[in-house]
């Protein structure tokens, strides 16, 4: 079933579909390579920028964690030599040694404001809880003991 197709207006020669057409094929077959090598592009520069990011980003949180800890540790110092400092005070001594719980909170917020600490707290020689800044102080305690015997192991 060979269906004769129209000719071409003046030539005599019938007309062929615009995809049976060699010039046509040439430029689609050069399209679709462009294509092909446009997407291999695309992901091989994407893997490369995404190696790139993940390692930068790695660098800088190692950056980032080592000037966070020298922060910390600069802080705890800070806040030592002024425990060192409110400890070795008379006013706080004597309000220590007047054994009133309300005189020696009052004593400790003002020494804990005077080295801007946001918590203060006061325990005896057994690690008893007396005062402290803080209502959740329970929650504190376990803390102030392990840096106690870190202290004392170390």
């Amino acid at each position: 079933m060979n269906q004769a197709q129209p000719p071409v207006p003046g030539s005599g020669r019938p007309i062929r579909p615009i995809w049976k057409r060699l010039h046509v094929r040439i430029v689609l077959l050069f399209l679709a390579l462009l294509l092909v090598v446009q997407v291999v592009s695309l992901v091989a520069v994407r893997g490369v920028i995404e190696t790139n990011a993940k390692r930068q980003i790695d660098a800088e949180f190692r950056s980032a964690e080592a000037i966070l800890g020298q922060l910390i540790a600069q802080n705890a110092q800070k806040l030592a030599e002024g425990a060192r400092l409110v400890s070795a005070d008379f006013g706080f001594r004597s309000a220590v040694a007047s054994d009133d719980q309300a005189t020696i909170l009052d004593a400790l917020e003002n020494q804990s404001g005077r080295i801007a600490a946001t918590a203060a707290l006061f325990t005896d020689k057994n690690q008893r809880m007396v005062a402290s800044t803080v209502t959740d102080a329970a929650a504190l305690l376990p803390l102030v003991q392990a840096n106690l015997r870190r202290r004392a192991d170390g």
